[in-house]
């Protein structure tokens, strides 16, 4: 019975914190039916007994017979100690450092000792919400326990739905992907950090929106009417953020990565100057932190930030926008496809019918950018050998050629989109045809890439080459002169570049200096052929 209160009865208090303070790993006051935390934010209070490390039965502090003392209801205790879970691992942290972890839940003694975040993988692997939105875990052995969320903000019917959609989209949570890149902490930790955040909620909320919006407006080649939900989650995130600036001198990770979401979000919108604002308002708030290296969300903040800063660039053309910290270091045009070949030559499962039409296309890319891609001059600007290009050109390459029979509708999809994307890129480095300004032929082609692109699904592009897909995406970028066009590619990419773990140069990178190469070198083909300057 807590020291504050000697004077209350046992059934004003519960042995155990509450879901919202265990969360935030805040102290709980566990006062019964709402703790004075969850009143003062006027949240849902929940309370539960501990089962195997994992929250039972949930009492939300509704419940009458909590309210009602001549009730027969037991408030729930803790009874014992959240037992290892056994058969599930070290945590994380443990594993990279080769200790033995004791396997306590929710943080073994060696984290807690530390003070660092304790996360297990198989654990965090779990999608947050079944497809009948509850929030659910899983238990060896195969016991599984429902619970209601409880939401930063007021509940309202669609949310679960959008926080679905949120984790399919950003954490691409119905695939495998690998640990430690950016989809797999979407889809484990932001939103266990956005249940527990008001303003990072919103903005998360508003980006879930958004993308369904942007989705449905380029399957329609259209602009999307206003969606209020879409509105009214923007809008709260901005209250949110600007009251968080007005009354704090050092803003904490949650409201960054809140106006992280808002400078990408305002990129799918097609609005460029909120986007411009945003930008510039999350640069100063990196630098009053000190960088990108003082930021938290175990280090992936700081990686989200360079990934995303890239996107307002591409989505609105700007090969000369200013980035953070100088992320776009020089990066061959040739990576991309370059990690594609490799991954390719390792990967073992699938289809090897797949695996060689798609080491056969993109060998002969990879030969084709290495021949004519001279690297800068002094000033910036890419060089190209278009004539060293015309004798690969004019030798032997793979043909669109009829596929086995044994691929799947999904597999023969992606192959053909790399060819078509091949097709595409000899047209723009042979400089003896007219200038790729949306002439007939090649829009046939882009056409034909959207139309293979539409019919393959991430899946496939992850279980062969997500670089290819990245390769594939980044030129249908660059060869689309408007802003639809581009966030046609940018959304049916589906977020497969998270699902990489860094590497050296970083995803982003490599998509930002093929994208800024093959800009270039549509430029440089219309002047030559125009004269013009």
């Amino acid at each position: 019975m807590p020291a504050n209160n000697p004077t209350a009865t046992a059934q004003e208090y519960t042995a155990e914190a509450c879901f919202s303070c265990r969360i935030k790993k805040r102290k709980c006051d566990k006062q019964i039916p709402a703790c004075s935390r969850c009143r003062r934010v006027d949240q849902q209070c929940l309370y539960g007994m501990s089962a195997g490390g994992v929250y039972g039965t949930i009492v939300p502090f509704t419940d009458n017979k909590l309210c009602n003392p001549s009730s027969n209801h037991v408030s729930p205790k803790l009874e014992r100690a959240s037992p290892p879970l056994v058969g599930w691992g070290s945590c994380r942290q443990c594993y990279k450092l080769k200790k033995r972890c004791d396997k306590a839940y929710p943080s073994c003694s060696r984290c807690k000792r530390l003070d660092a975040p304790c996360a297990y993988e198989r654990l965090q692997r779990l999608r947050l919400f079944s497809s009948q939105h509850l929030l659910s875990f899983e238990l060896p052995p195969m016991n599984i326990i429902a619970l209601k969320p409880s939401y930063p903000v007021e509940s309202r019917p669609y949310i679960p739905a959008l926080v679905q959609s949120f984790q399919e989209r950003m954490g691409l949570s119905a695939l495998p992907v690998e640990i430690d890149s950016l989809a797999y902490y979407m889809r484990c930790s932001w939103i266990q950090r956005a249940l527990v955040d008001p303003c990072l909620f919103h903005a998360t909320l508003y980006a879930a929106s958004a993308q369904l919006d942007t989705l449905r407006a380029t399957t329609a080649a259209g602009m999307a009417t206003p969606n209020p939900v879409t509105l009214y989650h923007q809008t709260e995130a901005i209250i949110a953020v600007n009251s968080r600036i007005v009354s704090s001198k050092v803003l904490d990770d949650a409201t960054i990565a809140a106006v992280l979401l808002l400078v990408i979000t305002g990129s799918l919108q097609n609005d460029d100057q909120a986007t411009e604002v945003h930008r510039l308002g999350l640069t100063q708030m990196v630098a009053m932190r000190g960088g990108l290296k003082a930021l938290g969300f175990d280090g992936v903040l700081s990686r989200m930030v360079q990934m995303n800063m890239v996107l307002p660039a591409v989505v609105f053309d700007q090969l000369d926008a200013f980035l953070v910290d100088g992320i776009c270091l020089p990066a061959a045009s040739s990576n991309l496809p370059g990690w594609a070949l490799e991954k390719l030559g390792h990967g073992t499962s699938g289809n090897p019918s797949v695996r060689f039409h798609m080491t056969a296309i993109f060998a002969h890319v990879w030969e084709l950018l290495l021949a004519v891609d001279c690297g800068e001059d002094e000033n910036g600007e890419y060089q190209f050998d278009f004539a060293t290009g015309q004798f690969i050109l004019d030798g032997e390459w793979p043909r669109s050629e009829s596929l086995p029979l044994d691929l799947s509708k999904s597999e023969a999809a992606m192959v053909k989109a790399c060819q078509v994307a091949l097709r595409i890129l000899r047209y723009l480095l042979d400089d003896r045809l007219p200038p790729p300004q949306r002439t007939e032929m090649l829009v046939a082609m882009v056409e034909e890439l959207k139309s293979h692109i539409s019919s393959s699904d991430p899946e496939s592009w992850l279980q062969y080459a997500p670089h290819a897909s990245l390769w594939v995406t980044t030129l249908g970028l660059a060869v689309s002169d408007d802003v639809q066009g581009r966030l046609w590619f940018l959304m049916h990419e589906r977020c497969v570049v998270m699902s990489i773990k860094d590497t050296q140069p970083a995803p982003h990178e490599m998509v930002w200096a093929c994208y800024r190469w093959m800009r270039q070198l549509i430029h440089v083909r219309s002047v030559a052929w125009t004269g013009s300057v």
